[in-house]
């Protein structure tokens, strides 16, 4: 059972599909999407998910560099009320709708960055709020990265939240850090001097006890 009264939904779909046991010792089976798709529920109940927005981007201005705010990161368990297909859509505004088209959670992109504002003020907040952008000085020296998104509202180079949903340890929600980008929803992304580009994609990933 995975609440008083409520049993563990089963599903189908995702892009990746996996079964691991966390370090409290508790094996889980894990639907993953990277990309949008649809998620089919064949029995209801709970799932634990976990859905992030994308990152907002990085901009570099003649050498100095600011990050954008992460996406905004959900997690818990929903209950899945309904049979049928849910869409999935993965992106800037992350989402699982219903098949009777209502909103199940969602999560809002990252700020962007803008090269002639000197601080982190005009984010795009997006669905479910996201974190805010870095700002470059033109004429100093100044880089502030972008706030990580969700509840980790912070300041820049905020490190994210760590949630155990792909197997592994995972920090989501990572705002204003690197440029590497190797983790799901960091504010980081990659650009050439004076252009901006896109941050992380999002992630929603569904689990249930096996």
């Amino acid at each position: 059972m995975a609440a008083s009264g409520f049993s563990w939904s089963r599903v189908t779909g995702g892009n990746t599909i996996t079964t691991y046991t966390d370090p409290a010792g508790v094996t889980w089976t894990a639907h993953i999407f990277t990309s949008s798709g649809t998620l089919v529920v064949t029995q209801k109940g709970v799932l634990d998910t976990l859905c992030v927005g994308g990152g907002g981007g990085m901009q570099n201005w003649s050498g100095r560099i600011a990050r954008g705010g992460a996406g905004a990161v959900r997690w818990g368990w929903q209950e899945y009320k309904e049979l049928g297909s849910y869409s999935i859509v993965i992106g800037g505004d992350t989402s699982i709708t219903t098949p009777s088209s209502t909103l199940l959670i969602g999560s809002g992109h990252g700020g962007q960055q803008y090269a002639h504002s000197d601080n982190g003020s005009l984010g795009l907040h997006g669905v479910g709020g996201g974190g805010s952008p870095g700002g470059i000085s033109k004429n100093a020296g100044t880089r502030n990265g972008g706030g990580a998104g969700g509840p980790m509202y912070g300041s820049g180079e905020t490190p994210g939240i760590e949630l155990y949903y792909e197997g592994s340890a995972i920090d989501y929600g990572r705002g204003g850090q690197g440029t590497s980008n190797t983790s799901a929803g960091w504010g980081a992304g990659s650009g050439a001097s004076q252009w901006s580009q896109g941050g992380r994609s999002g992630i929603v990933v569904v689990r249930y006890k096996s």
